[in-house]
């Protein structure tokens, strides 16, 4: 190898020594316990989102708050968009729509929810 960096790596991974199991406990359980307020995070997140989006589809006039979070970057990723108008004119007429069918629920797509996530207006 180029200036022996192979032997220098094999001389380091040598000298590493695995920590103490109670180290490695300690390790698994802060994993563990981030992993979990990582998921209650993104679970309160997730409901303050849909209440957010659905004030928004009964008293708003924009787009704005109505669709899901990243949803102009998916539609632009899913159907090969570049970013504008076209864009913001599906976003309007999904947002209208979708107010539609929350003032007339029986005119709602059977199995869409309200408000419906990024698949599901995909």
């Amino acid at each position: 190898r180029a200036g022996g960096e192979a032997e220098a790596w094999l001389q380091k991974l040598d000298a590493v020594r695995v920590p103490p199991a109670e180290t490695l406990e300690a390790l698994r359980d802060l994993a563990v316990a981030s992993r979990a307020r990582e998921v209650e995070a993104r679970r309160s997140q997730a409901e303050a989102d849909a209440k957010r989006r659905k004030v928004q589809l009964e008293d708003g006039s924009s787009f704005a708050g109505v669709m899901p979070r990243r949803f102009a970057t998916a539609l632009m990723v899913r159907f090969g968009l570049i970013p504008g108008w076209r864009v913001s004119n599906v976003q309007h007429a999904l947002a209208a729509r979708l107010r539609a069918w929350e003032r007339r629920p029986a005119e709602r797509p059977a199995g869409l929810s309200s408000p419906p996530a990024v698949e599901e207006l995909l």
